[in-house]
């Protein structure tokens, strides 16, 4: 009689259950990412995130506001169990203006002063009041001579497209005609 013995490795086992969704939608102000889920021999998991491939130091999802395509990377492991890794995209697109969904503030008759007249009026989409030079550029035509002139309204940024509005430009008053 003798004995035998024989040696084994205990492998890690294929951990299931884990998912992952993107996000993709319009600028809409408020910050988004990625949704990580776990079931089956998952559940328990730890999850960290990076925004590196390969590179997992984030224990919070990191999340988006302004318009832009980002990656966002997984890793989601467990004692005994094989590691998971993957990624997900945040795709956030500009909003876009136009006349119907741009209120541009009226500014009223201008009077004539022989330069261009560039009146600055209130911009909103919706509630939100936009920014020049950061939410939307303005462009004039005909803003020199009396008659009426256009304001543009260009969307950059988190907006894109465009919206008009229209002004009068007057006749001036002259001053210091005297007749005798």
């Amino acid at each position: 009689a003798g004995t035998t013995s024989t040696t084994f490795e205990i492998v890690n086992a294929v951990l299931s259950g884990v998912t992952a969704q993107g996000y993709e939608d319009v600028y809409d102000g408020n910050a988004h990412g990625i949704t990580v889920s776990l079931s089956g021999t998952s559940v328990g998991a730890t999850i960290k995130y990076g925004t590196t491939a390969g590179v997992y130091t984030l224990t919070e999802n990191p999340t988006y506001t302004e318009v832009g395509t980002y990656t966002v990377y997984y890793e989601v492991s467990k004692t005994n169990y094989g590691t998971v890794t993957g990624s997900a995209e945040v795709k956030i697109t500009a909003r876009t203006i136009n006349s119907s969904t741009v209120t541009i503030a009226a500014v009223g008759d201008q009077t004539y002063t022989g330069n261009e007249i560039k009146p600055t009026p209130e911009v909103k989409y919706g509630e939100t009041v936009l920014v020049a030079g950061t939410d939307f550029d303005f462009t004039y035509a005909d803003n020199t001579d009396v008659g009426t002139a256009t304001i543009t309204v260009t969307g950059k940024g988190n907006y894109a497209g465009t919206a008009s509005t229209t002004f009068e430009i007057v006749n001036a008053v002259l001053s210091g005609v005297t007749a005798q």
